[in-house]
Parts: C-alpha cells; structure tokens; sequence
C-alpha cells in the first residue's frame, strides 16, 4: 500500500524535539510532491500515527503525493506559535532530505485537519514571517514555502468564530473561544478578550496576503467545533487575495466535525483535480 520512514526527528533538538513519519506511494520512484500533515486534537492531544487522524491524508498517495505526517508541540505544556515554528523546520528538513527520501521540493502541500488544519492555514499564510519562525531548529538555508494547502473543517478566523455561532444559533460543543475553559486558551494562555491582538494576528484567515498559496477547503456544514462559517469567510478572504480561480470551498451536507464522509475517495478526487490546476 506504501513505503513508510518512521519517527524521523526533523529538528536540532534530535531525539528530545519533535518527529515525524513519511510515507510514499507504493509505486513510482519520484521525486513526490510531499504533503505536509498536521493531525488534530484541540491542539492538545494526537498522534502522527493514529489512524483516524491520518485518514485524512493518506489518500493522497493514491494521487502520487508524499505525505509527512508530523508531531508537533501540543498544549497546554507548550503555547502558540510552537507548532507553527515546528512545522516550519519540518518542512526546511524535508526540502534538505528531498533526494534522500524522493520528495520533490518545489511541490509542497500544507494540509491539516481541525486543529491541524489551523496549522497548515497558518503555514500557508505566514510564509516570510519571521515571528512565526525560529531558523535555529535547523536548516536555515532552505525554503519554508508552501505551494498549495489542502483544509479539512479548520479554525481560521478566532476573532470571529464565537459570533458566527451566536447568529446560527448553534451551541459550541467546546467552551467558546472567549472562555478560560475553552480549547483556544489552551494553546495561548490568555482569553481573546486579555489577548485580542493576539487571536488577531494568529487567525489565517486575517493574515491572508496576495503570496498566500492555491487553498482547497473542506466542512461539514453540520460541524458543531468549529463552524462551516470560518471556511466561507477563508475563501472570501483568499477569492479577493488571489484570484477565485486558486480556490475551492466544499461544503459537505450533513457532515459533522471529523465526519468519515471527509475521507471518501471522491473528496481526495476534488483535491486531486485542484492541485493539478494549481499546484504546477
């Protein structure tokens, strides 16, 4: 089904920082184009390794893609932008490791689920942004670009997220974003009201820019974590940013947050199609 590297570090930290695994598509010699995998969990928990959260990404090697799913820092024991910062070294050691494991690094797709693909959002939207970075873990001569980013039901906008509930009139299932209780004050250890130009500047869908990559979105319009809202307004944002043409929305009937619907072939189809159109 495929060939698979395990438990690779991919920092200066060696074996006390962060790992992650890459898998290769069964057939062909490359170089891949890589997918670059960050799982959910609330930004609290997961693994790179857990099957259901890679049921988001292995698909793509059906379609001739890398993926490198990666563990990053989780919360509350390490705060934004930690995982940002890690997913950015990952992605300058696989550009230097290319030959090494067939990887081709001109071609690289951000892609995350739920709290991952706030992850892979902000990967995609803060590409230059020194803040988001930190060179000492490693490989500092190689690029940290992304040229496409693939979003399953991802947090985009924390500035907006709890007033788009209010007017669907759906109760969050997690504390909302405002609250010390909820998820979000997890990973930044202040509230959006001690902190609010902090959520700003750590929403992607507020630090959209004319460089920001191709973006194919996915949600379930059902989705009771985050709300299909934060996925229109992205496109909105990133239509106006770069061209309709370089962006997909997939609202999916009746999906729920981490829905298996997400994970059926014809869904990775769609994906396949875009980054045809848009990734070379």
């Amino acid at each position: 089904m495929y060939r698979k590297f395990s438990n690779i570090p991919y920092t200066t930290l060696g074996e006390a920082g962060p790992a992650l695994d890459i898998y290769l598509p069964e057939e062909g010699e490359g170089p891949f184009p890589v997918v670059v995998y960050f799982h959910g969990g609330s930004y609290t928990r997961g693994d790179k390794s857990e099957p259901e959260r890679l049921a988001y990404a292995l698909p793509m090697l059906k379609g001739g893609y890398a993926v490198a799913s990666l563990n990053y820092s989780l919360a509350p024991a390490t705060k934004f932008p930690s995982p940002v910062v890690e997913g950015k070294a990952a992605v300058r050691f696989l550009r230097a490791h290319a030959a090494t494991f067939s990887l081709d690094p001109e071609h690289f797709i951000a892609c995350g689920a739920s709290a991952g693909g706030y992850y892979a959002a902000l990967l995609a939207t803060t590409m230059g942004c020194a803040e988001f970075d930190d060179l000492s873990l490693g490989y500092p001569n190689e690029a940290e670009d992304v040229q496409a980013a693939v979003i399953f039901f991802g947090v985009l906008n924390l500035t907006s997220m709890d007033r788009q509930f209010t007017e669907s009139g759906i109760v969050r299932g997690y504390p909302c974003v405002a609250s010390p209780d909820s998820p979000e004050f997890k990973l930044f250890g202040v509230t959006i009201g001690e902190a609010p130009e902090l959520y700003k500047k750590a929403s992607p869908t507020l630090l959209v820019n004319a460089d920001t990559p191709p973006m194919i979105l996915f949600h379930g319009t059902d989705d009771v974590i985050v709300p299909p809202a934060q996925s229109v307004e992205m496109a909105e944002a990133l239509s106006a940013a770069i061209g309709r043409d370089k962006v997909a929305l997939h609202l999916v009937p009746g999906a729920g947050h981490t829905d298996v619907k997400f994970t059926e072939y014809q869904y990775f189809g769609e994906i396949f199609a875009f980054l045809a159109q848009n990734l070379y």
